[in-house]
């Protein structure tokens, strides 16, 4: 019987830091909307990941790492990639999420709040104006090289945070929160100009009504608040553009602030 023992030991200092690498990598692309699971298949996602894994590890000179003697160690160092890859992923999601959100308020203004299904990818109830604004910034960000902007903090990243260690640094929990009240005011500043518009309109309607209390304007209301509220969005465009302009700029500076660290400048 051959022995295998000296081809596995050749081969695993290769392997187990190729599998850390793509630990992270796994958990980033599950935290983006488009990768998450339910809304590609399972097959091209983790080939997707196992091409980067490569072009990866290849660029930083293909690792070779032994493997470590204990377990724990092991699944430290797993678990430590697991919470950099959370932790890279949530600043992209914190900039979608903000104009999904800005979709979902001007939806609720335009009287479009009975207007809601459940998003396969996450289990929620989601309006659908919030999901076909967030998808359209999902293609304005792989319109303007995201996705290449990604792949060059990611690498940045492995060479400041390597794999292969346990430790990990938590985050600053003002860094939490400053992202969340960011999410919250990009997506007031997106919909403002629906939140304004539909606003004067329902104003205006209720001087109409009563001043006239005979007229219903029930449902000639509503077709107003939806024309107008669709109008305004039309103007959107551009602030959507500039704000993920301006977010890309500073998402790797997030990443590293998700990890326990900053950048300087």
């Amino acid at each position: 019987m051959t022995d295998v023992t000296p081809i596995v030991d050749v081969f695993v200092p290769y392997v187990y830091p190729a599998a850390l690498i793509f630990t992270r990598l796994v958990t980033l692309l599950a935290m983006i909307p488009g990768f998450a699971q339910g809304t590609l298949p399972t097959r091209f996602r983790l080939t997707i990941a196992l091409i980067l894994t490569l072009v990866l590890n290849s660029a930083m000179g293909l690792v070779v790492m032994p493997f470590p003697s204990s377990v724990l160690d092991v699944a430290l160092a797993t678990i430590r990639e697991i919470l950099y890859g959370v932790g890279m992923g949530i600043t992209i999601r914190i900039m979608l999420s903000a104009i999904e959100a800005a979709g979902a308020i001007a939806g609720i203004n335009m009287g479009l709040s009975l207007n809601v299904f459940v998003d396969p990818s996450s289990g929620e109830e989601t309006m659908t104006l919030g999901s076909l604004m967030g998808l359209c910034g999902a293609l304005m960000f792989l319109a303007l090289d995201g996705h290449h902007m990604v792949i060059e903090a990611l690498l940045a990243h492995f060479r400041a945070f390597p794999i292969g260690k346990t430790s990990y640094s938590i985050p600053d929990s003002a860094v939490i929160m400053k992202a969340g009240r960011d999410l919250v005011h990009h997506a007031f500043i997106i919909s403002s100009p629906v939140i304004v518009v539909t606003l004067l309109l329902n104003m205006s309607l209720a001087l109409v009504s009563r001043v006239v209390p005979s007229v219903n304007l029930f449902g000639i209301g509503l077709g107003l608040l939806t024309f107008v509220g669709l109008l305004s969005l039309g103007f959107e465009g551009e602030a959507v553009l500039t704000y993920i302009q301006r977010t890309m700029e500073q998402i790797p500076y997030q990443m590293w602030e998700f990890s326990g660290a900053a950048l300087d400048g």
